[in-house]
């Protein structure tokens, strides 16, 4: 049992270093589960589910951002709106993931 959260835990520490808390989990999680929907969420949206304060998450998604988990994308109907996309790299990393997940 434990050398299977082991591997788990090397698999985390090797391919997903930029989940440096539950918070980035999370945003990770429901960014990718809208666009898995074709229903992208917006910064807006994030903000309203309420997985923090305000502030600490949109810290977390700058920090997020800036290493290219996620990106920031404008709408053409009005620039304003910036809907959020995982990264395709880190999209097929939660794919191994999953599959190691899998196998244990």
């Amino acid at each position: 049992m434990f050398q299977r959260i082991r591997k788990i835990q090397e698999f985390e520490r090797k391919h997903l270093p930029f989940l440096d808390s539950v918070l980035d989990a999370r945003l990770v999680a429901e960014i990718g589960r809208r666009e898995d929907v074709r229903q992208p969420l917006t910064v807006k949206e994030l903000l309203l589910l309420d997985l923090g304060a305000s502030a600490t998450v949109r810290r977390r998604l700058k920090r997020l951002v800036r290493l290219n988990v996620i990106h920031k994308n404008s709408i053409h109907r009005d620039r304003r709106i910036q809907q959020l996309t995982i990264d395709r790299g880190v999209r097929k990393t939660y794919l191994r993931y999953f599959k190691l997940l899998a196998s244990l």
